[in-house]
């Protein structure tokens, strides 16, 4: 888990963040956000906001109020308690997730399609077994100790007084013979 540190600045002008206000106010005042479920339209609908079809006009006080009950940190709870992560404060969070609609090989932008998200997650693989290969070589820079041993020893010794790590080679798979 990373923490962030670093001191928050407002990048944004005063008028600049006007501008983005008034902007998204009109997006879902004026323009609206189309819905493709009819059931989301009706939930709007029945909240009081304005709809035309699949199309749903909001009042900008409701976005807000609706915003304001988020929390402003949470976790979220893996089935494995140690890959549980904590959002919000100064933590921070990094993982691959399937966000992008789009693709762009070149100069051609395109949907992106689920063959774009397995190539980012092998992607994301590699990058995660860079950084175990870079932590395994910042540990032993001096080298990796030989050890003058038979492997079917090694391999033995291993198995029988517990030392083979878990998600290791060694807890693959025994290698004695059935």
């Amino acid at each position: 888990m990373f923490r962030n540190r670093m001191p928050r600045y407002e990048i944004l002008s005063p008028d600049a963040i006007g501008v983005l206000d008034r902007g998204w106010r009109r997006i879902v005042s004026e323009i609206g956000i189309q819905f493709a479920k009819p059931e989301a339209v009706e939930l709007f609908a029945k909240a009081g906001q304005r709809t035309d079809g699949d199309v749903v006009f909001l009042d900008p006080e409701f976005v807000l109020e609706q915003v304001a009950k988020a929390p402003r940190e949470f976790d979220v709870q893996a089935r494995n308690p140690a890959n549980s992560v904590h959002i919000g404060g100064d933590q921070m969070v990094f993982g691959a997730v399937y966000g992008s609609p789009f693709a762009r090989e070149g100069d051609v932008r395109r949907e992106a399609t689920m063959s774009d998200f397995r190539r980012l997650a092998s992607l994301q693989r590699r990058h995660d077994l860079a950084v175990a290969f870079a932590a395994f070589e910042a540990r032993n820079y001096a080298g990796v100790r030989p050890v003058d041993k038979d492997p079917a020893e090694y391999v033995r010794e291993a198995e029988e007084d517990g030392t083979a790590r878990q998600g290791g080679s060694l807890s693959i798979g025994s290698l004695k013979k059935a």
